[in-house]
């Protein structure tokens, strides 16, 4: 689930002259822990 502070690169457009970039910041969303832990318990990966 970690990937790291980085910037992205999305490449050049050629029509505009401009490269597409942005910063993806190392974050989960809000709750995907808690449904991550649901789904290991309902499957009986962990009690």
């Amino acid at each position: 689930m970690e990937h790291g502070h980085e910037l992205r690169d999305l490449g050049y457009e050629e029509r505009i002259r401009k490269w597409h970039t942005y910063f993806k910041y190392d974050r989960v969303a809000p709750g995907a822990v808690d449904e991550i832990i649901a789904f290991l318990r309902d499957y009986g990966f962990i009690e």
